[in-house]
């Protein structure tokens, strides 16, 4: 089953998401801040990165896009409640990188779906119950 890192500044955000990837049997570790997920993502990267855009520090696609820049494989699933997202958007787009982004609140069925998809698996591989 796929690794995940879970990043999101909001500790009930992160744990919440982190159990519920749990339960449909991915090995999610979480993260509540970017250069702690950073960091642990240059020595181990996970399969996949679901982080919040709006973090202190360094922005979720600001983190993409240096996974992007140093080559690392890992997926990034970009969340936001934000409408300042758009504009950061924006800004990665006229560099040349381009994000899709759900919005917050991301409920359960949704983050699962999204994330069976980015990693192109099937969706009878853990049913959403």
């Amino acid at each position: 089953m796929a690794r995940i890192f879970v990043l999101d500044d909001e500790e009930s955000i992160m744990r919440t998401w982190v159990l519920i990837l749990t339960k449909f049997g991915y090995q999610t570790t979480g993260f509540s801040h970017p250069h702690a997920a950073l960091e642990a993502i240059r020595k181990n990267p996970p399969d996949i990165l679901v982080t919040d855009v709006g973090l202190p520090a360094m922005t979720g696609i600001e983190l993409a896009i240096t996974l992007m820049d140093e080559g690392i494989p890992t997926k990034v699933l970009l969340c936001s409640g934000q409408t300042v997202t758009a504009e950061y958007i924006d800004a990665a787009a006229e560099k040349g990188y381009h994000f899709r982004v759900l919005a917050k609140p991301v409920g359960p069925a949704l983050l699962v779906q999204s994330i069976r998809a980015a990693l192109g698996e099937s969706e009878d591989t853990a049913p959403f119950t």
